[in-house]
């Protein structure tokens, strides 16, 4: 683990999620620190990630580029949810009522 902007836990499958600052990456690893690979790299400063357990789901921003991105726990699947150039986007979470 190097510079860290962001980190969010899955206790349901037991692993750690964080993005890199100096290599722009959402990485994984389980919670004692093994099996760490990246799963997606990221344009920018990603300074927020939320996790979806039930889904397999993470979430993350880029603060430059303005975007929310969700991506599957196996680094498949990326979708850019949101983009708006002008905002600078840090924190995200869930809330599974309003889905």
């Amino acid at each position: 683990v190097g510079t860290e902007g962001a980190i969010a836990v899955d206790t349901l499958h037991g692993h750690i999620y964080w993005t890199n600052l100096p290599t722009n990456t959402l990485n994984r690893a389980n919670l004692d620190g093994s099996n760490q690979v990246s799963i997606a790299k990221i344009v920018d400063l990603s300074l927020g990630v939320a996790i979806y357990s039930e889904e397999d789901k993470v979430y993350f921003t880029t603060y430059y580029s303005g975007t929310v991105e969700v991506v599957n726990a196996d680094g498949t699947g990326r979708t850019k949810l949101y983009e708006d150039k002008s905002s600078r986007l840090i924190c995200i979470a869930i809330d599974k009522r309003q889905r």
